[in-house]
């Protein structure tokens, strides 16, 4: 198990920003987890370990690639292979949206207005101009938009969001924001069961987080694992993360003296 020193604790704890809680959990192991959870962890481990490396892109997609994407029944799939054909294989973690805003060219949704949200990886020593270069040629040009097709920014704490009935502040209040659509996004790219508008949660994991707390309980919404995407080694860092802070908050509150009042109680 991977053993985080206490200032990396911190900086990992300072990222999730309280939206997840040991006492959230009624299980403390990775692949038990809501999709969000382990969203909050990947995301974490992502800007802690790539610091300033670590960039936030709103990206428009070419329509026609757009078109072959959604035919394909697979859009992360189809994307993710052209990360690695064009070399655009960086961290990251993707998360498409097919509902847009005034602020995109008008509000609605449906399939022809797929975007995406991501953390992505500025690899070491490449210009920002070859970055965006490789952005278009996996995503192809979307003429209609020019210069404003791609917003790159830096993580930022002047941000916060509320999801699920969980409030965020900075660079994870960005990552609940791009979820917030997941559920038009399944409905838009037929990604329902059955045609139902709400998400089903795995049945694997639907029971054990029945009692969990916040956005570790099994409901719908937390799990959106088919609009999302990271890659293996994000996933990895994501769970040693994950696991190093339940171990360390484990020991947190064995250490914490117990109240005076629960010990006679106990006594």
């Amino acid at each position: 198990m991977l053993i985080l020193k206490a200032e990396q604790l911190d900086r990992l704890r300072f990222y999730i920003d309280g939206a997840v809680e040991l006492e959230d959990l009624t299980r403390y192991d990775w692949r038990r987890q809501t999709d969000v959870v382990q969203e909050v962890f990947v995301s974490a481990a992502l800007f802690c370990d790539l610091k300033e490396r670590a960039t936030l892109v709103d990206g428009h997609i070419n329509q026609h690639l757009k078109a072959l994407a959604v035919s394909s029944g697979d859009v992360k799939g189809f994307f993710n292979r052209r990360c690695h054909d064009y070399g655009l294989t960086g961290r990251r973690l993707l998360i498409f949206d097919t509902v847009t805003t005034n602020d995109m060219g008008g509000r609605g949704s449906g399939a022809s207005r797929l975007h995406f949200h991501a953390v992505m990886e500025e690899l070491p020593g490449m210009p920002r101009k070859e970055f965006i270069r490789r952005l278009e040629m996996v995503f192809g040009r979307a003429f209609q938009m020019g210069q404003r097709q791609f917003h790159l920014s830096l993580p930022s704490w002047k941000q916060h969001f509320t999801f699920a009935g969980v409030q965020v502040h900075g660079p994870l209040g960005k990552i609940m924001y791009a979820l917030k659509h997941a559920g038009s996004t399944y409905m838009s790219l037929g990604l329902n069961d059955d045609g139902k508008r709400s998400r089903k949660a795995p049945s694997s994991r639907r029971s054990c987080n029945r009692d969990a707390g916040r956005l570790a309980k099994g409901n719908p919404s937390h799990f959106n694992r088919a609009a999302v995407f990271f890659d293996r080694a994000s996933k990895q860092a994501g769970e040693r993360a994950f696991n190093a802070w339940v171990a360390a908050e484990k020991e947190k509150r064995r250490l914490v003296p117990r109240p005076i009042h629960e010990m006679a109680v106990a006594v």
